[in-house]
């Protein structure tokens, strides 16, 4: 029984999802289960799941990422869940870091890198999203929340919640 569940929702972006899982491929993964939830993407993942065979590939119908990670909490029995976005990138010892502060609380959160791939001239939106979007440090230390980008909780926290 895997001690840990990395849950990774994913639609419709291959290279992004590709990226994440390599990256995550730099971590002890010992101990832990990786599933990716496909939200019915269009553009098949038969190639994605042949370069990482030992991740589990899961469909979610219902869409939306929280029915994705909703499936893959159904899908394991671990009592530690990671959450990380397809279009995230897991630092090398994101693994150990979490196993290393799972127990200190039950819900936390970790800081979210934005891909800054649009190239100029950005729109308004485009701009400050680049500067200012995904804030996890203001958002867990002044707002008392966190996204689920990057998040890692108790199995008996997420089922009560």
């Amino acid at each position: 029984m895997p001690e840990i569940a990395i849950i990774i929702p994913h639609y419709n972006d291959v290279v992004r999802l590709e990226r994440c899982l390599a990256a995550l491929m730099e971590n002890d993964l010992s101990g832990c289960e990786i599933l990716v939830v496909d939200n019915g993407s269009p553009q098949p993942l038969t190639q994605t799941q042949s370069r990482f065979p030992s991740f589990r590939f899961v469909v979610e119908t219902e869409k939306g990422a929280a029915a994705a990670r909703n499936r893959g909490v159904r899908e394991t029995t671990a009592p530690c869940l990671m959450f990380i976005d397809a279009d995230c990138l897991p630092a090398s010892d994101w693994v150990a870091t979490g196993r290393r502060v799972a127990d200190n609380a039950d819900l936390i959160g970790g800081r979210v890198g934005v891909f800054d791939e649009t190239p100029p001239p950005r729109s308004g939106a485009e701009a400050f999203e680049t500067v200012f979007a995904f804030d996890f440090r203001q958002y867990i230390e002044v707002q008392g929340f966190s996204g689920t980008g990057n998040l890692i909780t108790r199995r008996d926290v997420f089922e009560d919640v």
